[in-house]
């Protein structure tokens, strides 16, 4: 009996602590593993925070990168106003700008953005103002490297066009004398030259010499497809205030001897 009952007790005792032991190891093992998660969260909290902040830099770098992608696209685009004021108009329609009123007018120096380059007329914007328009091609470009802009206009009219306008208007300003709007020109008798290709070739060489001298020439055109009027190129050379308007038109001859200008 007496050893028997101790054998009880001790048992229990034994099972007892066994309990407790397992029960603080199951709280030791359960406390590691919550504080292991907690360490665990901790890191995942950290880095989450890091990606956000990598991808918030990354963010502010790329707007960066596109700003001066953007500055960069509007200074390639930047164009100054060469002449002494140029007129901006809403249509690239040369007959109806001849008479219309422009939207604003610009004066030497302005600086405008080329949106759409053209010819003649070529689409700008002009920030300062917040409008954009037509203006003539040949009276915008870039600044010349010596920062100095050219102090003499002179614009040159190449006569004569490759398809004939033979509607009338007046031979000047207020007239009642009509006559065609602009002809093709003269042929060579003996060469068969055509007056508005050899107009052209020698407009565009005078150009060359006249930039030489520091002039901006303005040309009423730079192709032989042009539907450009007398009037409406006398009116372009007024509206932008050249200093000098000059034409060049050929007559031919039956007569080899005659050469040269008259």
């Amino acid at each position: 009996g007496k050893g028997s009952k101790e054998m009880k007790i001790n048992g229990k005792v034994l099972g007892y602590s066994v309990l407790i032991i397992t029960w603080i190891l199951a709280v030791l093992f359960f406390s590691r593993s919550c504080m292991e998660q907690k360490r665990l969260d901790q890191e995942l909290v950290v880095r989450v925070e890091q990606a956000k902040k990598d991808a918030a830099e990354a963010e502010e770098r790329r707007k960066e990168e596109e700003q001066r992608e953007a500055l960069l696209e509007e200074q390639k685009k930047e164009r100054i106003v060469l002449v002494k004021t140029l007129p901006v108009f809403e249509s690239e329609d040369i007959s109806v700008n001849q008479t219309a009123e422009p939207k604003t007018k610009l004066l030497n120096g302005e600086k405008v953005l080329l949106m759409e380059e053209g010819s003649p007329y070529s689409l700008v914007q002009i920030k300062e103002k917040n409008i954009s328009g037509y203006v003539w091609s040949d009276c915008i470009g870039r600044m010349p490297e010596s920062g100095v802009l050219p102090s003499r206009v002179v614009v040159i009219d190449a006569g004569g066009q490759q398809d004939a306008d033979l509607e009338k208007e007046p031979v000047r300003p207020e007239s009642d004398v009509m006559t065609e709007r602009m002809r093709e020109g003269a042929v060579g008798r003996f060469t068969g030259g055509k007056e508005y290709e050899i107009t052209l070739a020698v407009a565009l060489e005078l150009e060359q010499e006249l930039e030489k001298y520091g002039v901006l020439v303005v040309q009423t055109r730079r192709k032989m497809e042009v539907s450009i009027s007398n009037a409406e190129r006398g009116s372009l050379a007024s509206q932008i205030e050249a200093d000098a308007f000059l034409q060049m038109y050929i007559n031919r001859s039956e007569n080899l001897e005659r050469r040269g200008a008259y």
